[in-house]
């Protein structure tokens, strides 16, 4: 069972340095040994930059300015790392044909995860809000890559602040 982790939460992300600060930290190399980091709409060494060009465009570059979620698995789960890449490959590619799109595979924990980033603005102009059609339709995403490598269920757990949760 992999484990889903939605790191949004009123204000979290509000702040103009927020992309290139949550981007760097997923892209550490010693969280990465491997090198697995990919993007779809984005060059990576200027991920945030073009990010923020894209919200400015559509003078959007307000409150949250980066959608942040996680995918866990137990160390059961996955035959090899190379299947963690290519579960973030094509969740980053079916993602990436709305969004500008970043992941990285970790590696730092007994089980491997991968970060996902990416601009709530689409290439069209509209915001991703986070309503309950927008949120079901992210989750549908997610379970049609993760069942195609057998993994047939996830939990879900949605961030609360460190406050609310001592397993934070």
């Amino acid at each position: 069972m992999a484990t889903v982790k939605f790191l949004n939460a009123a204000g979290k992300y509000d702040d103009p340095d927020a992309r290139a600060t949550v981007l760097s930290y997923i892209l550490q190399q010693s969280k990465t040994c491997s090198g697995f980091v990919g993007c779809c709409g984005v060059e990576l060494s200027m991920a945030a930059e073009q990010m923020q060009a894209l919200a400015e465009s559509y003078k959007k570059d307000n409150k949250v300015r980066l959608r942040h979620f996680v995918v866990s698995f137990y160390h059961a789960e996955t035959m090899m790392l190379k299947q963690v890449q290519w579960i973030a490959e094509g969740i980053c590619q079916e993602l990436g044909q709305t969004y500008q799109v970043v992941y990285a595979v970790h590696e730092d924990t007994l089980s491997p995860h991968i970060h996902f980033v990416f601009n709530p603005v689409g290439y069209d102009g509209h915001k991703y809000s986070g309503t309950k059609e927008e949120y079901h339709n992210l989750k549908n995403l997610l379970w049609r890559h993760l069942s195609h490598y057998g993994i047939r269920m996830f939990y879900e757990v949605k961030y609360r602040p460190e406050a609310q949760n001592a397993y934070e």
